[in-house]
């Protein structure tokens, strides 16, 4: 298949990918699927981790948390866009970093979601919004965003423009990728427990975020 989007990320060298070959197969002998519900060993909700609030990621963490704590959660209205968009992600799906990333060193310091527009206080609770649609029904928000892509007459979607992924969001992902094989579906992530269960398509990209951090933490994750 010719690539769809010009705007994907160029080609990895060998080395690298081989690396996140290992670690995506590394995760998967931890996985187990029942019923069509995708299950993970501590796949318990993200536990609120302190990070230091001299570092961008720190700093938007605390922020999510205080704003929304509050603040009663709700999903997405009927009017509602479902899509963010902005200069670097393009159209995209996002949810909030303080609940599902695991930033590394570098993310911290130099996360493009933790400043600008993605950082407002409207933006996350958008972004809560969108996870909670997510989590109340994977299905039903996959096709949401179908109906928005051909109303914005898009020609990809990157998922995870902010945020990273967890069950139900894979749910959604898979859930897209079947009925809709015409929409190329970039997906953004540092988690190789949850990227072994985006099922194979020709229309799902996975870009695994790589910095010189990245692979210690996958391995510490799966000592």
């Amino acid at each position: 298949m010719d690539n769809p989007c010009p705007q994907f990320p160029r080609k990895w060298q060998e080395s690298d990918a081989a690396a996140v070959e290992a670690a995506v197969a590394a995760a998967k002998k931890g996985v187990s699927k029942v019923s069509s519900k995708i299950i993970l060993p501590n796949s318990s909700p993200r536990k609120a981790t302190k990070l230091p609030e001299s570092v961008r990621v720190g700093k938007i963490v605390r922020k999510t948390r205080e704003l929304l704590a509050s603040e009663k959660t709700e999903l997405l209205g009927s009017y509602e866009n479902v899509l963010s968009f902005n200069k670097v992600t393009g159209h995209s799906v996002n949810v909030p970093i303080a609940e599902t990333c695991k930033p590394t060193a570098v993310c911290m310091k130099t996360c493009y979601f933790a400043v600008g527009a993605p950082s407002w206080s409207n933006s996350l609770r958008h972004q809560r919004k969108v996870m909670a649609t997510m989590k109340a029904d994977p299905a039903a928000f996959a096709e949401r965003v179908a109906l928005e892509y051909d109303s914005l007459s898009l020609s990809f979607i990157r998922w995870n423009g902010g945020g990273d992924l967890f069950a139900e969001n894979v749910a959604a992902i898979n859930h897209l990728g079947k009925i809709r094989p015409d929409i190329p579906i970039w997906v953004v992530t540092r988690l190789p427990e949850w990227a072994s269960q985006i099922e194979q398509a020709p229309n799902v990209f996975i870009h695994f975020s790589l910095d010189k951090y990245s692979l210690i933490a996958v391995a510490i994750s799966f000592a």
